[in-house]
């Protein structure tokens, strides 16, 4: 039995991811021709990006350890945020009427940090939320939306797409601290 059939493929790719990010030498040292091929294809992650999560969620945080409320959609988008390493409260804006719920909730904070979906129904959601929360003198923050966009470059539209960096940012941030 060859290395490649007693490995999950998947274990594997998430082994090689953490190699490369963490010690480059390292990848190059233990090369194989099928190691570069799984890397090239099911790797799609660099370490830039991942770097960029990182901070992100370190920032989002930060944020909430200072009486920032974040927003998302639903429970999915929550469960993601979490996967990642996030710690804050969190609103479920579920449904329209969750709107006055969140405007009433909105009170006890300091900032509300709106981080809906990058599609046009999470557009409308966030333009939807800044109206009424800005009615209710509530300080809002958008500027997570657009870090998202960035640090993902571009491959997170909807937030519960963070799932899939979960694995990998906990284990980088497991040897990180």
């Amino acid at each position: 039995m060859g290395f490649t059939q007693a490995c999950d493929r998947q274990e594997l790719t998430k082994f090689i991811i953490l190699i490369f990010i963490m010690k480059p030498i390292v990848l190059k040292l233990f090369y194989l021709p099928f190691l570069k091929v799984i890397v090239m294809k099911e790797a799609k992650l660099n370490q830039d990006t991942l770097q960029a999560l990182i901070l992100f969620v370190r920032k989002l945080n930060d944020e909430c350890k200072n009486g920032a409320l974040v927003v998302v959609e639903g429970q999915r988008d929550a469960r993601a945020l979490e996967s990642i390493g996030f710690k804050g409260d969190l609103f479920l804006l579920c449904h329209n009427e969750s709107l006055v719920k969140l405007a009433s909730e909105a009170e006890r904070y300091k900032k509300i940090i709106l981080l809906l979906d990058l599609d046009k129904k999470g557009r409308a959601l966030t333009k939807k939320a800044a109206i009424i929360l800005q009615e209710k003198n509530s300080k809002i923050d958008l500027f997570f939306r657009r870090e998202l966009a960035k640090a993902s470059k571009g491959r997170v539209r909807h937030i519960e797409e963070l799932n899939r960096f979960g694995d990998y940012l906990q284990n980088l941030t497991y040897f990180d601290s």
